[in-house]
């Protein structure tokens, strides 16, 4: 499995991987299994200007969460975020940091791209679907689509969470509240119907949520979807921690991502790789045909005639212009 699949589709595997046995949870980091259920009930009531869920029901920490990072409204407003992001891999006990450019509309329609600059790769969706460029071509192998879809679902997801949680679609379950390393966090469990925008109903996601500030920390992750860089067939099961956030334009943006695969009992196995960002900046409005494949015409090709012989002494004729498509000509001239 290559490096280059492994950016393109957000997961997978990498070498040297006994170097990073230090960055797995620890006693000061602990992972699923050392989480001890709160003894408090975990019952938050959202505030007074959103319509609040039972108390202590998933509706609510959802709530609670969306309101501690500015809003829906403020969401919304943001029209669209573009985020300068490394994507950071370990080859051979070497770290190799590959740069991108992720665009994504704020808004419920699946507008996204992710452009690796450095690789010069293109995988986006938009209102007419999924699609590739390399190299500035567009590419429709169909298993270069599948990454892309499987690509901008992600990306997508992981960015605009928790606001896409009140989408239609998304079917949300309470988790007992638990503590971790002395901070209480509230838990849901997040499944998806068809008829949501994310493109793998069958997925599911387990969300902790800090319940003082209502940060997201981490997520445990069942991925069923196609096109991905994992190897074997799905599902697959990963840990994704967010740290490092930052008010941009109102809205909390993790800087630092981590990726570590796991097993079906919620077991660290190995880290992946992690996504740093950069810069990010909001209120980019984006005209929709950044989202759709471009259609690059073919190069129209014209015929050059023969010139006819002459007589020798006979003054030469003047060049005549070249005809399209004109019969005997045996040069053919690409017009840009």
């Amino acid at each position: 499995m290559t490096c280059l699949l492994a950016l393109a589709c957000l997961v997978g595997p990498i070498a040297g991987c006994e170097r990073l046995r230090g960055l797995l949870p620890g006693p000061e980091n602990p992972p699923a299994a050392e989480m001890t259920t709160a003894t408090a009930s975990g019952a938050i009531a959202a505030p007074a200007a959103i319509p609040a869920g039972p108390a202590g029901s998933a509706r609510s920490v959802v709530e609670r969460a969306i309101a501690q990072s500015g809003g829906m409204a403020n969401w919304r407003q943001l029209e669209g975020l573009e985020l300068e992001m490394d994507w950071i891999t370990y080859e051979s006990g070497r770290e190799v940091r590959n740069p991108g450019r992720v665009q994504m509309a704020t808004t419920e329609a699946p507008r996204i791209r992710v452009h690796y600059t450095k690789l010069d790769q293109v995988f986006a969706a938009g209102d007419m679907g999924p699609w590739v460029m390399m190299r500035g071509k567009p590419d429709d192998n169909r298993d270069f689509i599948a990454r892309a879809q499987f690509t901008a679902a992600m990306m997508r997801l992981f960015l605009a969470l928790p606001f896409n949680l009140a989408e239609r679609g998304v079917v949300l379950q309470k988790v007992e509240p638990v503590t971790w390393a002395g901070t209480d966090f509230d838990a849901v469990t997040v499944g998806f119907t068809p008829a949501a925008a994310y493109p793998f109903p069958r997925d599911t996601l387990t969300l902790w949520f800090n319940r003082t500030n209502g940060l997201l920390d981490r997520c445990f992750f069942v991925s069923t979807g196609e096109g991905s860089a994992f190897e074997g067939p799905p599902p697959h099961y990963l840990w994704i921690r967010w740290q490092d956030w930052r008010p941009v334009s109102g809205a909390p943006i993790a800087h630092r991502w981590e990726f570590f695969r796991s097993d079906a009992e919620r077991n660290v196995l190995e880290k992946l790789f992690d996504v740093q960002v950069n810069s990010a900046a909001a209120n980019r409005s984006f005209l929709p045909v950044l989202f759709r494949r471009p259609n690059v015409p073919s190069p129209v090709v014209k015929r050059v005639p023969v010139p006819a012989k002459r007589r020798p002494g006979a003054p030469a004729p003047k060049p005549a212009k070249p005809e399209e498509e004109e019969e005997g000509g045996p040069l053919i001239v690409p017009v840009e």
